[in-house]
């Protein structure tokens, strides 16, 4: 025991360890981020049945892929407006656009055969009568419109043929232009 009656006794605790195995040093550790947590599968819910494929319907209308077919009626009327306030070349312009579209429309022929006889062109008169006539074979008008027209060029047979022509398909004036421009030869 210590002389100061510590219980400590310096001698005791001054001793050299007893020796101890060589301890290898260790290789250095790097930090590597841990991994994350897999994703927890979310809870199980009952798969629903498959649909079953749609059906076609029952009685689908054919496709049709042409074009509407062209209606000139509205450049027909805008024309016709335009006749009747006096001016045929305008006229004439919306008539030949609505035959662009509708190249056998009877009315924009017999219209166009109407301001062609107006300005003294009988030639084409004829011409677009008779186109007018073959457009719509049973309109009495378009006969003796082209009559009219054969009248002006001189061509007595045909101006009669015309003229009687639109008579059996019921144009009254066709009656008073054949006792008046068309005696029979």
């Amino acid at each position: 025991m210590p002389p100061d009656g510590s219980g400590y006794h310096p001698a005791a605790h001054d001793a050299p360890a007893p020796p101890t195995a060589p301890v290898a040093a260790e290789p250095p550790q790097f930090a590597v981020p841990p991994e994350p947590p897999s994703p927890t599968p979310p809870p199980s819910e009952p798969t629903p049945a498959p649909e079953p494929p749609p059906q076609p319907p029952a009685a689908a209308p054919p496709r049709n892929d042409r074009p509407a077919p062209f209606d000139p009626s509205e450049l027909i009327e805008a024309a016709e407006n335009a006749r009747r306030r006096g001016q045929d070349v305008e006229a004439a312009r919306l008539f030949r656009q609505a035959l662009a579209g509708a190249p056998r429309d009877a009315t924009a022929l017999a219209a166009l055969s109407d301001i062609a006889f107006d300005r003294g062109d009988f030639l084409e008169a004829a011409d677009l009568a008779a186109q007018a006539s073959r457009a719509a074979p049973t309109i009495g008008e378009h006969h003796t419109r082209l009559g009219d027209a054969y009248l002006k060029l001189k061509r007595p047979a045909e101006t009669r043929a015309e003229y009687e022509r639109a008579l059996e398909l019921g144009d009254a004036r066709a009656r008073r232009r054949l006792e008046l421009d068309a005696p029979a030869p």
